[in-house]
């Protein structure tokens, strides 16, 4: 409870009591999973279906539980399942009680929080049952067993139906997650379309971006089998899929973020390019039309963000003038230099890659001099 409190004041300091509970919820999932989960004693001897099966018959008959030592670990079961209902109430009742007004504080954003971190608990219980509640699991597989110390089935429930429920806790996650964006400082990013059409297409970026994760470690996993022909048409499938779901994605933020028109192509570009290039690493005609539309994205966000700043910055003493129209295209350059330097990382010869860091490195000291 002492390491609960800290952990509590700690997140919240950091990050405000807007955004210090997602820290503090993951913190508690943390001490959790260290002191809630079955951990054997280090005094006492392994059981027996922890040995391997070359073990003889001698090493196994001397690392049988005792009943002593049987009884000590089944009283961890009540502590495991309260730990676990403090899990999943303390950051909720946290989160209501800093607020300065919980009576008057808009009461859909308490709602979505707590939705957002239901869907983390949810989660985190269900990504491994058998270890995170095991308390709930018979301690025999025997109907006897099973009867006796779990007559109502609710571990069976709970291995059935651990897919759908862990995808309603991400979607509350998300949906939880993208309400708070949309009602934070960061909104004029999203003002493409009108409320509530924006959190929805939000949504359906998020899946998107979800799916293309889930794809990506598929391919990556398939690649270690490449010698395998019958993997090859099935990972240049799954890579061209992964292309088009990037292209739908990124015209989809376009849309979102009230990017022009104009711009949605080259946000289509963008996106085929650099897949293109993670394909074949020696594209450098792609990667290069990937960092010119990029480019071009990245000064039309420069100017509808920051088109308002219109100062001259002094530096060395008042004695040089550095416009703001200077400061874009710094900046520009700044993004160029990076992208390159990732492209030329690939490259055997690294000699232009260290010729890029090092303007870079330039660059960045010259933009940190004039801004502070």
């Amino acid at each position: 409870m002492c390491i609960r409190d800290r952990v509590s004041t700690q997140s919240t300091g950091l990050g405000g009591s807007r955004l210090g509970l997602f820290p503090f919820t993951l913190c508690m999932c943390g001490l959790h999973y260290l002191f809630a989960t079955p951990r054997f004693s280090s005094f006492l001897r392994r059981p027996l279906e922890d040995l391997d099966d070359d073990h003889n018959s001698e090493d196994a008959s001397s690392t049988i539980l005792t009943e002593e030592e049987v009884s000590l670990h089944a009283t961890a079961r009540g502590d495991a399942a309260l730990l676990t209902v403090i899990l999943c109430s303390v950051p909720m009742m946290a989160f209501f009680v800093i607020q300065t007004a919980p009576f008057t504080t808009n009461l859909s954003m308490i709602i979505m929080t707590w939705a957002a971190m239901a869907g983390i608990f949810a989660m985190y219980l269900l990504y491994n049952p058998e270890k995170h509640l095991w308390f709930l699991k018979p301690k025999t597989d025997t109907i006897t067993g099973t009867l006796q110390d779990d007559p109502l089935g609710i571990f069976a429930v709970v291995t059935k139906y651990r897919d759908p429920v862990m995808f309603a806790g991400y979607l509350l996650l998300m949906e939880g997650s993208i309400y708070r964006l949309l009602h934070s400082r960061f909104q004029y990013l999203f003002v493409g379309l009108a409320p509530p059409l924006n959190g929805m297409l939000l949504m359906v970026v998020g899946l998107l971006i979800s799916i293309i994760v889930l794809m990506t470690i598929r391919v990556l996993r398939l690649s270690e089998l490449i010698n395998n022909r019958t993997t090859l048409p099935l990972l240049s499938q799954s890579r061209l899929i992964i292309m088009l779901l990037c292209i739908i994605a990124s015209v989809m933020i376009a849309v979102v973020t009230g990017m022009p028109p104009v711009f949605h192509p080259l946000s289509a570009i963008a996106a085929a390019t650099f897949n293109a290039f993670l394909m074949d690493r020696k594209n450098g005609s792609g990667f290069m039309l990937f960092v010119f539309s990029s480019s071009i994205l990245l000064l039309w966000w420069m100017y509808r963000t920051f088109s308002f700043v219109i100062m001259d910055l002094r530096i060395l003493a008042d004695g040089t003038v550095i416009p703001s129209s200077v400061m874009t295209v710094t900046i520009l350059l700044y993004y160029l230099l990076g992208a390159l330097a990732f492209g030329f990382s690939f490259n055997e010869n690294k000699r232009p890659l260290a010729v890029v860091l090092c303007m870079l490195g330039f660059k960045i000291a010259f933009v940190e001099h004039i801004l502070y």
